[in-house]
């Protein structure tokens, strides 16, 4: 490896480049019928997803070898857990050869920096249930589980979490109800597709 570069993607960087990335960082998951949405999709279909977001990378000798991304979204009234805007986490990818590096822990770290200079006050992502490691990793900075959802065009269950900068506003047992309630009502209004 040479000296991974951490940064925002620039223009010479295609976003098919960003798309390969994450196709090979989900590719594992994809043979074990655990599809995610959005990596599979091609690089002009990423770029119209993120819109007017922004979508950080890491190159190793001009190639994409990891990638995160964050898009700022206004929620709407039915979300219990954040109102107004918030930084929404989407699109990470490490390519498997750089897992157990510092490069998804790089990566975070310039998501962040650009987070906390956009003056939001809650950081969300969803991932799949299964996803613990991520959940992990994210319960120990301080986020907690908020909702449980369907995945739309995929085959499993989602869960939403999210990160107050300024602590969280409410108490631990009303997020594991308000969590354990929606995890309750999706499970029985929704069946993933198999």
């Amino acid at each position: 490896m040479d000296i991974i570069e951490y940064l925002e993607k620039p223009d010479w960087i295609s976003w098919d480049a960003v798309a390969d990335c994450l196709h090979d960082a989900h590719r594992a998951n994809t043979k074990n019928n655990f599809v995610m949405p959005g990596m599979d999709m091609p690089g002009d279909e990423l770029c119209s997803r993120i819109g007017n977001g922004h979508c950080f990378v890491a190159i190793d000798n001009e190639k994409v070898v990891g990638t995160c991304t964050v898009t700022y979204k206004k929620l709407g009234k039915l979300k219990w857990w954040a109102r107004g805007v918030v930084a929404y986490n989407g699109f990470d990818g490490i390519r498997p050869e750089y897992r157990g590096t510092d490069v998804y822990f790089n990566l975070q770290e310039l998501r962040m920096n650009h987070i906390l200079n956009s003056g939001v006050e809650v950081i969300c992502f969803n991932t799949a249930e299964q996803n613990k490691i991520v959940q992990k990793i994210n319960l120990k900075k301080g986020a907690k589980y908020v909702q449980f959802a369907r995945a739309k065009r995929s085959k499993y269950y989602s869960v939403v979490m999210a990160r107050w900068l300024h602590g969280c506003p409410y108490p631990d047992w009303f997020c594991n109800f308000m969590f354990k309630l929606s995890k309750i009502i999706v499970k029985l209004t929704w069946k993933p597709n198999k």
